[in-house]
């Protein structure tokens, strides 16, 4: 854990000075919690709303656009972007720049596949789109979805904020020893709420 703050805050110095501070203070603060909350394996995105650091609608909108490694999560979330595109694009050429720009907002690791995945299959998912209605099921008739995959998608997708108590941040896990011990937030609380 101290080991993962280090490498946070040397990453931090690297930022504009006016940022630093910020940044620096920003990890001292939200680190053990943070990293508490990756030990679970929480989905980060859930870290970032525990510990109320990204506003909910932004948030959404990179959770959208961030493509999986699986091909399942890969199709589906590139699917769904395709989707949001075709609701507000203007006309045909605006769909084509902005599903050929849809790799350049996903992470550099995983831009090879998205744009793989544009390339073969970007009209049958156009297709597939309009006649199915739903990105999980557009690529279910792309067999890049098995049923396997499908499910695991699904059970991911529904997994409710909260389900595990632990995801519930400081507030829970410093209410009593027990939940700190539960949480493994021990030190944490220790070092910023039982301090008094």
């Amino acid at each position: 854990q101290a080991r993962v703050e280090a490498i946070l805050e040397d990453l931090c110095t690297k930022l504009p000075v006016v940022l630093a501070k910020e940044c620096v203070a920003f990890v001292d603060e939200y680190g053990p919690a943070i990293m508490v909350l990756i030990a679970q394996e929480i989905d980060p995105s859930v870290v970032c709303v525990a510990i109320k650091a990204c506003p909910k609608d932004r948030l959404k909108k990179q959770s959208d656009l961030k493509l999986k490694l699986s091909e399942c999560a890969s199709c589906t979330t590139a699917v769904s972007y395709i989707e949001k595109v075709l609701k507000s694009a203007k006309n045909d050429r605006d769909v084509v720049q902005h599903v050929a720009n849809a790799c350049d907002r996903v992470p550099k690791t995983v831009r090879p596949e998205c744009k793989a995945l544009i390339e073969a299959y970007g009209p049958a998912v156009l297709q597939g789109v309009a006649q199915l209605g739903s990105s999980l099921e557009a690529c279910k008739k792309l067999d890049l979805c098995s049923v396997d995959a499908t499910e695991e998608y699904v059970r991911r997708q529904l997994k409710p904020l909260g389900s595990n108590p632990c995801s519930r941040g400081p507030a829970h896990w410093c209410h009593s020893k027990e939940n700190a011990q539960a949480c493994k937030a021990t030190t944490y609380c220790a070092k910023k709420v039982w301090k008094q």
